[in-house]
């Protein structure tokens, strides 16, 4: 018999991360990110790239920098 368990994620909180400061968002099955220009929609979607690279074993600097495919994130660390 296997079982498999999928884990989701339910929020995602920015203490410190590009313009994000103590930031806490609520995911669901669909969540949609509206705003002005600037106001940090794509450095949310940086976080989940980076955690998601964590997740999937790679080192932080990896995770930042993208290692050898490039950067993951604008800017890098």
């Amino acid at each position: 018999m296997i079982i498999s368990l999928a884990a989701t994620l339910t929020s995602l909180r920015l203490p410190a991360f590009k313009n994000m400061r103590k930031t806490s968002i609520r995911l669901g099955p669909l969540t949609l990110l509206v705003g002005r220009n600037g106001s940090g929609k794509s450095n949310v979607l940086d976080a989940l790239a980076v955690l998601s690279a964590l997740a999937s074993g790679a080192t932080l600097r990896d995770a930042l920098d993208g290692g050898p495919s490039g950067p993951l994130v604008r800017g890098g660390s």
